[in-house]
Parts: structure tokens; C-alpha cells; sequence
């Protein structure tokens, strides 16, 4: 009807509630930049913000979002950060904990991160994590909205040192070189 507003089949407005919590960090930014986006194609959005104490309740347990804003931290190692949200039979699989995979990708998924516990190898490990990388691209069953920029710096003598988006890799192993 050109009145800019989005409709659902049943002529009502389409309207979506996102929901953060307040140590989401740039949270507030970014979700009004989603309002305002989805403001262009006519959709409303209200955001809710939440106590951290609820997220597992809210996310998890209950299911009770449409959009969530979040922060997943960086680790060194995926399989301990991501593992169980992406994994069909995990408590954190947050589309529906323990179910069957119900695409081909989840079943691909569930395979990388099963074989990532016995993938040993830099190399091998580092294929899975790419495939991985390359299924989260192209089927976007999340939308990763931004990822923080860091600047590490160190002197030329210290040695092992392995910075990553978090931090520093295994610190423990740091010495000072000659």
C-alpha cells in the first residue's frame, strides 16, 4: 500500500524485537544502526535490553528472542569458543539444542568439530577451521556484525611470541632473547 511500512501475509506491520545485554560492547551503537537499516525496508525494530545474568535463560533455555546482539569472545582455539553453538547435539546449539542435523551443512559442521578433537596438527586443524569458516559464509545461519581491532606491540627480543585477535598466545611460553 506504499506506505512504507512492511507487511507480514496477514497485512500486519512486520515488527521484530532485538535483544542484547549491557556488556555488549559498541552494543548499543550497533543496534541502532540495525534499527535504522531495517527502518529503510519498512520493518520496526524495538530492542530489549537484558540483565548478563539472563542470557542463558533467555537464549538458551527459554528461546525467547528473534534477534540477539552478543559477543562471542576470540580463543585461541575455535573448538573451545565456538563448539557448542554451531554443534546439532549441544546444549548451546542455539536454533534447537540436540536435535538431528537438519541441513547438509550441520551435518558438516558437527563432523569439523568432531574431528577437530583429534586434529592435532597446525595444518590439518587449520583446513577444518577454514572449511568452517567457509560454510558460516556461505549459508549465514549468524550474521557477525563486527570484530574488534587490536594493535600488539613487542620488543625484537622477545621470543615465542604468537599474538592472536585476544591477546597474546600462550603467554607461559614468552622469554627475552638476545
Amino acid at each position: 500500500d506504499a506506505d512504507g511500512v512492511r507487511e507480514d501475509a496477514e497485512g500486519r506491520p512486520v515488527e521484530v524485537t532485538l535483544k542484547t545485554y549491557e556488556k555488549v560492547e559498541g552494543g548499543a551503537s550497533m543496534a541502532l544502526i540495525l534499527q535504522e537499516d531495517l527502518a529503510r525496508v519498512g520493518v520496526r525494530m524495538s530492542v530489549r535490553t537484558i540483565e548478563y545474568s539472563d542470557v542463558t535463560r533467555v537464549l538458551v533455555e527459554n528461546r525467547d528472542w528473534e534477534l540477539f546482539l552478543m559477543r562471542w569472545g576470540t580463543l585461541d582455539d575455535p573448538q573451545a569458543l565456538v563448539g557448542g553453538i554451531w554443534e546439532t547435539h549441544s546444549d548451546w546449539y542455539v536454533w534447537e539444542p540436540h536435535c538431528e542435523p537438519r541441513t547438509a551443512y550441520d551435518a558438516e559442521i558437527n563432523g569439523i568439530f568432531t574431528r577437530s578433537l583429534t586434529a592435532f596438527e597446525r595444518e590439518e586443524r587449520l583446513q577444518l577451521f577454514r572449511r568452517f569458516q567457509e560454510i558460516v559464509a556461505e549459508e549465514v545461519p549468524a550474521l557477525h556484525l563486527a570484530v574488534p581491532v587490536r594493535g600488539i606491540a613487542c620488543s625484537d627480543r622477545l621470543r615465542n611470541f604468537a599474538p592472536t585477535s585476544n591477546g597474546v598466545y600462550g603467554i607461559s611460553y614468552l622469554y627475552v632473547g638476545e
